[in-house]
């Protein structure tokens, strides 16, 4: 099960699952003792085949997880270690289902997920703390699906809550608060076009996460740690679009610094930021132009930077 758990982080995912068959073969559903190792050995092997990015390899995943929950109930009742690994699978399960489209039968795994792994110290057992945040990430996805923004965000946040106490020391926690973040922009996002009333209270909260999880992302890519920069990527696009819908004088400013720096090395970045600014410069604005109007001439200024950090972008982009 160790050499299948190796073999699977460095991507070599159908040796991983030759391992985990072998080790199911070994272990006894007749054994007591050996019942919640059998059950993890199920759930290791449901993770390996999600990660096949073979969509007939996925039903198999599926029964994988369901003989991992079967096998960990009972010895879940008394540990706490076959407890965490039982919420895993009910997690993993509910990721699954999510991406095959059932939708609520991910979210009535995922608060299974959630009964069990609230009655584990999160605090003190990483392991626990990431299942748990993890299942809190998965729960809001599924509810965004679901068109219930308010919902998803109470959820993103209590990852967020989990993580951020430990993102600059762990990795894992550095991972899922970025994706925690990314999370809560996407229902804030939704919330912005509903929300008149709370509009400009949603969009500094938003701005806020971008800037705190970019700033995050750039630490660990200091640090030679290029893992977060898919994820960076997604934030660096929603803050960029928000910018360029809502306070499109900022936007020219936000680019820049953030391709100044560490991130710069994300190859894709300068495109993303391009067709930022051709939203906000394509958008009507709010005035009608007026020579010497302050409100007219700071829009005028605003194009005209914007206009400049595209022409200076689109010199660093390939032919194509």
């Amino acid at each position: 099960m160790v050499r299948g758990q190796s073999l699977e982080h460095s991507g070599a995912i159908g040796d991983a699952i030759t391992c985990y068959d072998r080790a199911i073969g070994l272990f006894s559903n007749e054994d007591a003792s050996q019942r919640a190792q059998l059950g993890v050995a199920w759930m290791n092997r449901g993770s390996a085949l999600q990660r096949l990015q073979d969509e007939g390899s996925l039903p198999a995943a599926v029964q994988a997880y369901e003989k991992a929950i079967a096998l960990l109930e009972a010895p879940a009742e008394e540990d706490e270690g076959a407890r965490n690994s039982l919420g895993a699978a009910w997690m993993n399960r509910g990721q699954l289902q999510l991406r095959l489209g059932q939708r609520m039968e991910a979210l009535a795994s995922l608060e299974s997920a959630t009964h069990l792994l609230v009655t584990l110290p999160a605090g003190q057992n990483p392991a626990v703390r990431h299942n748990l945040a993890g299942t809190h990430i998965n729960r809001a996805q599924v509810l965004l699906d679901l068109k219930r923004e308010i919902e998803a965000r109470i959820e993103a946040t209590a990852a967020l809550a989990l993580s951020r106490p430990h993102e600059i020391s762990g990795f894992s926690d550095a991972q899922i608060a970025l994706m925690a973040r990314y999370t809560l922009c996407d229902a804030l996002g939704k919330l912005i076009v509903k929300e008149n009333a709370k509009r400009q209270e949603l969009v500094f909260e938003a701005n806020e996460l971008v800037e705190e999880g970019l700033v995050l992302a750039c630490d660990w890519e200091n640090r030679g740690e290029p893992r977060l920069r898919p994820i960076a990527a997604r934030l660096f696009r929603f803050g960029a679009g928000l910018y360029a819908h809502t306070q499109p004088h900022f936007l020219a400013e936000y680019i820049s610094e953030i391709l100044a720096g560490p991130l710069s090395a994300i190859p894709h970045l300068p495109a993303i930021a391009v067709k930022a600014i051709d939203m906000a410069l394509n958008k009507p604005p709010a005035i009608y132009f007026t020579a010497g109007d302050p409100t007219s001439e700071r829009w005028a200024h605003t194009c005209r930077e914007l206009r400049a950090t595209r022409l200076r972008l689109v010199q660093t982009l390939p032919i194509s």
